[in-house]
């Protein structure tokens, strides 16, 4: 940096205080922002274990998401998917938090610049519950992050109360939305991404992932956007076929 010039954080400081958000401009301060010296997976891992807290509606206790091996292992399948525009797919254990940290890299990709990402589900409110989880991370990094400087998102559709929201946009443009899969389709075209939660139980899983391989399909030559499907095990034949 030549000396006496404005950091980058300062210039993106200044931008959002006076509430200009240009699409390519990161919400996220420099350390979790990929760049020739930092690269995607440690930014993304940076973010995930000190920005996003995890949620228990046990007690309504919030904590940090671990910095566990597995969840860096995952971190980095899942930024290697997002840059090839590949299909991640994730069969796990129900003790596991993989759909937190699914949705703290998706909050961390749609915060770098303008993006479109739909969450599909078993019904209404299993989609709209994950919708609400990008909701709840972001306000946890207003009221736990003041020196980001963030604003608030636009939360449409739902209820925040009840934990189900049908759409969230960010302040630099950025859209997360639901999609029931019982009768509904993908509208339009050029997602950045596509998330399938509970796949594995779709009553037609192929159907979906061929509609989500076609709205995330790229320009000639570009890889465009990925999907990535999050599940546990289940006896579907379809299932076990789609994924060999």
């Amino acid at each position: 940096m030549v000396q006496g010039l404005p950091t980058r954080d300062a210039i993106r400081e200044e931008l959002l205080r006076r509430g200009i958000v240009p699409e390519d401009l990161p919400l996220w301060p420099t350390r979790y922002v990929p760049s020739e010296v930092v690269s995607a997976e440690d930014a993304s891992t940076r973010f995930v274990f000190e920005c996003c807290w995890t949620y228990n509606e046990a007690d309504g206790s919030t904590e940090l998401i671990p910095d566990h091996e597995y969840i860096r292992w995952f971190a980095g399948e899942w930024i290697a998917n997002r840059a090839t525009g590949g299909t991640l797919i994730c069969e796990k254990s129900r003790r596991l938090i993989m759909s937190w940290v699914c949705r703290a890299l998706e909050l961390w990709a749609i915060g770098l610049g303008r993006q479109k990402l739909v969450i599909c589900g078993l019904n209404y409110t299993k989609s709209a519950e994950h919708v609400w989880r990008i909701a709840w991370l972001y306000r946890q990094l207003i009221s736990k992050r003041s020196e980001f400087g963030l604003a608030a998102a636009q939360e449409r559709g739902g209820n925040f109360g009840a934990q189900e929201l049908e759409q969230v946009i960010l302040p630099n443009g950025s859209l997360v939305e639901n999609l029931n899969q019982e009768g509904q389709s993908f509208q339009g075209s050029g997602y950045s991404g596509v998330v399938m939660e509970e796949f594995s139980q779709y009553d037609n899983p192929s159907y979906m992932y061929s509609q989500a391989r076609r709205v995330t399909e790229g320009k000639p030559g570009q890889p465009g956007g990925f999907v990535v499907a999050i599940t546990n095990a289940w006896p579907s034949l379809e299932w076990k076929e789609l994924k060999a």
